[in-house]
């Protein structure tokens, strides 16, 4: 591992540590969170390691793929207007307040949905799963035909999640193939709170601002490495307060 690595990640578990022993000092009872029902497990206790390492996975694991979820999706979005300013109406239109930006509330916007699900395909957080592409009219692998998948694949068209893509050229794309969090019981254990915290940031970044991206970063995408996750470079978006 090299130095700075090392360090970093000593750095980490230190502020890990602190973060810790203040919450056990303050008990299971002061408030509702992932704490306080470990703390109050009786049962099945964990020891005060445990209890860094397993806060340390929560910290790296959610605030990784929920950041890099985000930047992919601003990056589209800027890429294509008219994406954008769908979405800005159906947040501008649904929302009056902050205050009513909520986990229950944006699960009714189906075009947000849509937005994140478009940008978990085309940026997941972890790309690095072994893809596989099928030519457009399917192919035979090993006696079985396998369809083709994915309608416009390159394209970032948030339309196809919709109820109403059912009537379209988009009825036949797996998205059962689409699984960013990966699948089955080892799966992401922070799938749905990662969706709900996109969700809620770009609920509320749209309806208190308007963005733009600036002109060079418009191969942004394209100059980040992959290993288990993406090399993020910053994304320079300019932000306008709405008037």
């Amino acid at each position: 591992m090299p130095k700075w690595a090392a360090e970093a990640r000593k750095k980490h578990l230190k502020l890990t540590g602190e973060k810790v022993n203040v919450r056990i000092a303050r008990g299971a009872e002061d408030r509702k969170d992932f704490m306080s029902y470990i703390l109050d497990n009786k049962t099945e206790s964990l020891n005060n390691t445990e209890l860094v390492i397993m806060a340390s996975s929560f910290i790296v694991a959610g605030s990784g793929t929920a950041a890099g979820g985000m930047s992919g999706i601003t990056f589209l979005l800027c890429q294509n207007p008219d994406k954008y300013r769908k979405l800005c109406d159906e947040i501008r239109s649904t929302f009056a307040r902050q205050e009513d930006i909520t986990i229950q509330g944006t699960s009714h916007c189906e075009y947000l949905k849509a937005v994140i699900d478009e940008g978990m395909r085309m940026y997941p957080p972890t790309p690095s799963t072994l893809p596989r592409w099928v030519p457009k009219g399917g192919q035979e692998i090993d006696g079985k035909y396998v369809p083709g998948g994915i309608a416009h694949a390159r394209s970032f068209i948030p339309e196809r999640w919709l109820e109403s893509a059912k009537d379209t050229e988009f009825a036949h794309d797996d998205k059962a193939a689409i699984q960013p969090f990966s699948y089955g019981p080892r799966s992401c254990i922070g799938e749905n709170m990662a969706y709900a915290e996109m969700r809620i940031v770009l609920a509320k970044l749209l309806l208190n601002f308007d963005f733009e991206m600036l002109p060079e970063q418009d191969e942004w995408w394209v100059k980040q490495g992959t290993y288990l996750v993406w090399e993020k470079l910053p994304l320079l978006v300019k932000l306008h307060t709405r008037i």
